[in-house]
């Protein structure tokens, strides 16, 4: 499923490894605006957009309860999560 965000007025599509969503759309053809959970897995190739550009996006959405990378070569993970202070 595919997440859309606006970016500095601009609407960007990504493709996340997971998407968790409390009430999905009706049409699944659809990108996902209301996510509450998004997992990344790290790769090598593309760390450095999900630590940067792409998690500021993700972290935009009020939706959004946490935010998992997991890091398949460093056997860890880390979570942001919104406190009740946003």
């Amino acid at each position: 499923m595919k997440v859309r965000v606006n970016r500095l007025g601009q609407l960007r599509y990504y493709s996340p490894d997971l998407v968790v969503v409390r009430e999905p759309h009706e049409d699944l053809r659809q990108a996902e605006t209301r996510p509450c959970l998004i997992v990344e897995i790290l790769s090598e190739s593309i760390r450095q957009v999900d630590l940067t550009y792409k998690a500021h996006d993700y972290l935009s959405l009020l939706s959004l309860q946490g935010y998992l990378l997991v890091d398949s070569e460093e056997r860890a993970a880390e979570l942001y999560r919104r406190t009740p202070n946003g």
